[in-house]
C-alpha cells in the first residue's frame, strides 16, 4: 500500500478503506498472544468497521452520482483516522508495557518459552 493516498476518485476511496483494514492486522499477533485485550480489539475492529462501511458506501454513491466525493466524507474521514489512531496509540503503550514486563520476566531467569 502506497504512503500517500492517490489524488482523487475511486482510488482515493480504495486506499482509504485497505487503509482501515491495515490497522487491524498490525495487532493481529499481539491479540492473539495476548487475549485479555479483548476489549481493545473490539473497540478497534468496531472504529476500523465503521470506517470501511463508511468508505463502502462513499464508493457506491461515487459511481451511481455525478462521480464526487462528498465532503462530510472527508469530515467524517479525518475524525474516525483520528479516533483509530489514538486507539492504536493506546494498544502500542499497552504492548510496550507487556513486552517490558516479559523482558523483566527473562532477566530473572523466567523463560517465554
Amino acid at each position: 500500500m502506497e504512503e500517500i493516498p492517490p489524488e482523487g476518485g475511486l482510488p482515493f476511496l480504495e486506499w482509504y478503506r485497505d487503509l482501515y483494514k491495515t490497522c487491524v492486522d498490525c495487532f493481529e499477533d499481539f491479540f492473539e498472544m495476548f487475549p485479555f485485550f479483548e476489549d481493545y480489539k473490539k473497540c478497534l475492529a468496531s472504529m476500523v468497521n465503521e470506517g470501511i462501511n463508511s468508505c463502502n458506501e462513499e464508493i457506491t454513491n461515487y459511481l451511481t452520482s455525478s462521480g464526487d466525493i462528498s465532503y462530510e466524507f472527508f469530515k467524517s474521514t479525518l475524525k474516525r483516522i483520528g479516533g483509530v489512531e489514538k486507539m492504536m496509540d493506546k494498544i502500542d503503550l499497552q504492548r510496550s508495557v507487556v513486552s517490558k514486563h516479559f523482558n523483566s520476566l527473562e532477566s530473572w531467569g523466567f523463560s517465554q518459552n
